[in-house]
């Protein structure tokens, strides 16, 4: 499948591109954005506009198999966050987000999920979804519970925290939806 644009119900989820660099760079180099997050956030502009080069590449694969979506308020254009899908293989694939925190709190997350999770089983043909997060990150495993996900598992020690985090083990929680777990919400919506 080529890649395509989303919309919800208050947001737009579009294609990186190149004038995204600046954005980008704000919530990749802001510790308290990423201090849940696998990676040791931007230093530099530059590593930003790497970044969005490789969303820009992965977007334009085809097949795609990395649906990197930026995330925009349909009013304003306004730029909040990102959100991602990624195939695993034919049935599966993994999902992730960030929000800029001004956006916190405001159902953007989980209209965010929701939306992902639409795409991965109505046009993706998905069987199962799935997601990780630190284990004390319990904003971002609410979001997941409200999309509709259950939790799986509770990995003590298994994944390293960032700069933000002294890059001490972390233990991490998985949350994953099935199929005909979206099936059945979706009949009694």
């Amino acid at each position: 499948m080529k890649f395509t644009e989303l919309e919800s119900q208050r947001l737009r989820f579009r294609k990186f591109r190149e004038d995204d660099a600046k954005i980008v760079f704000r919530w990749a180099s802001n510790p308290e954005n990423i201090k849940y997050t696998r990676f040791d956030g931007s230093k530099q502009l530059e590593e930003s506009q790497s970044f969005i080069a490789e969303c820009i590449a992965l977007a334009e694969a085809d097949p795609c198999t990395d649906f990197e979506f930026i995330i925009e308020l349909k009013e304003t254009g306004r730029v909040i966050g990102s959100v991602q899908i990624i195939l695993q293989n034919e049935y599966e694939a993994s999902l992730g987000y960030l929000l800029l925190p001004e956006y916190w709190g405001q159902g953007y997350g989980t209209e965010s999920v929701k939306t992902l999770i639409d795409f991965g089983f109505g046009q993706l043909n998905l069987h199962r979804i799935v997601t990780w997060c630190d284990a004390e990150n319990h904003a971002s495993y609410h979001v997941m519970q409200k999309a509709g996900m259950r939790r799986e598992g509770y990995f003590i020690k298994n994944r390293r925290g960032n700069i933000v985090l002294n890059h001490e083990w972390r233990d991490e929680v998985s949350y994953a939806i099935l199929y005909e777990e979206w099936d059945a919400r979706k009949e009694n919506t």
